[in-house]
């Protein structure tokens, strides 16, 4: 191996702090087109990382960020002792066979929140079905909702060579900068049941604004005027979404939305299928069904929710539906087997995974193919928990 002269020891490019850009991301641009354009050849050596630091007046972290993204994409590869050098694997036939098998590799990334329900599950197994019959593989990581693992499950991916990453986003407002850092420009990307703002990537989801407005115009038709919606805290779209379809369908009927329930979960477990609600946790459904005109009907956001609130109101005395209607959404496979059987909107989750896998074949046969936001029909299903309103 020769030490690279030139170009690569003295560079000619400066970093620029007050771009959007992340100055790791610049650096790796600036070497891959080194690269690219044979200034730097398979097998150079680069300057080490504590004087090309010096030398870009940057961090020693902002160059190994550089290097390890390069690493990931086989364009470098380190050499305990001895350094980091351009792969030889594009150009050199006789380059290191390890390295050249790791470039071969036709491997799937898939991150995702949770692990608690069919929805994940069925969406692994779609995904799974189609990646298998185009030859790809698949590994699967789970971030459990914290977006520190999730940074380290997609940076362990990339060193993997993965051809392309799906995600199943945790939706928490610094997940679009932080993406944007870690997720190369060059790897395909498809975000599963959630689109991120500012994020310029394509997604696949259910359509749940369509979906909430059914299952809300069923309880209209039902007789209720009296609607609340009950939903978690989290900001992701699809809970967005789905208020967004309640408040249509009621708008559409001439009738005045009420302000929504906020629920914030007791447990923040992972794992966790119902969600364990105390009496602090329910204070705001408390309040709401305390007042002089209480709601009639509850749209909860999803099905799990709807569990624990039909938990409560059922431990409180209330009839369902003969008290209060109550509905869902997801159609888990719990939901037909709860103490009242749960009227819900049903997704289908499989061909959400299945659609977003295609998606993410056609990005890596055609780079340059513009995003898609695809939203796949919802079915409302009709059990024992709704009824017309008496009055």
């Amino acid at each position: 191996m020769n030490d690279a002269e030139g170009a690569q020891q003295e560079f000619i490019m400066t970093l620029d702090p007050s771009n959007s850009r992340p100055l790791y991301l610049q650096l790796a641009d600036y070497l891959r087109g080194q690269i690219t354009a044979g200034i730097l050849k398979p097998q150079d050596r680069l300057t080490p990382e504590v004087e090309m630091a010096a030398e870009l007046a940057v961090s020693r972290g902002t160059v190994r960020q550089a290097l390890d993204l390069l690493v990931s994409q086989g364009l470098l590869q380190r050499v305990p002792a001895k350094g980091t050098f351009v792969a030889g694997v594009a150009n050199d036939p006789a380059a290191d066979s390890t390295t050249a098998g790791q470039s071969s590799l036709r491997l799937i990334g898939l991150v995702v929140p949770y692990l608690r329900d069919a929805l994940t599950n069925e969406i692994l197994s779609g995904a799974e079905h189609v990646l298998r019959d185009a030859g790809y593989s698949l590994i699967f990581c789970h971030s459990e909702n914290d977006i520190e693992l999730e940074r380290l499950e997609i940076e362990r991916l990339q060193r993997e060579h993965i051809s392309g990453l799906l995600l199943f986003p945790i939706a928490l407002p610094a997940e679009p900068a932080l993406l944007s850092q870690i997720v190369p420009a060059t790897c395909p990307l498809v975000l599963i049941d959630r689109s991120l703002p500012n994020m310029a990537a394509s997604s696949v989801a259910a359509d749940n604004l369509l979906g909430a407005c059914q299952v809300v115009e069923h309880l209209i038709a039902q007789g209720h005027r009296r609607i609340v919606c009950i939903r978690p805290s989290s900001q992701a779209s699809s809970i967005q979404e789905r208020l967004q379809g309640y408040e249509q369908a009621l708008y559409d009927a001439g009738i005045m939305p009420l302000a929504p329930i906020v629920l914030k979960r007791h447990s923040q477990s992972p794992h966790e299928s119902i969600p364990e609600y105390d009496l602090a946790d329910l204070e705001p459904l408390v309040r709401a069904l305390r007042v002089q005109e209480p709601p009639t009907a509850l749209f909860c956001i999803n099905d799990y929710i709807a569990a624990g609130v039909m938990k409560y109101l059922l431990d409180s005395g209330y009839r369902i539906p003969e008290d209060m209607a109550l509905a869902g959404f997801d159609d888990v496979p719990l939901a037909r087997y709860l103490t009242v059987p749960l009227t819900t909107v049903a997704q289908s989750k499989y061909e959400v995974g299945a659609q977003a896998a295609q998606l993410l074949l056609d990005q890596i046969a055609a780079p340059a193919a513009p995003f898609q936001q695809i939203r796949l029909p919802t079915k409302l299903i009709v059990r024992a928990s709704t009824r017309r309103a008496s009055g």
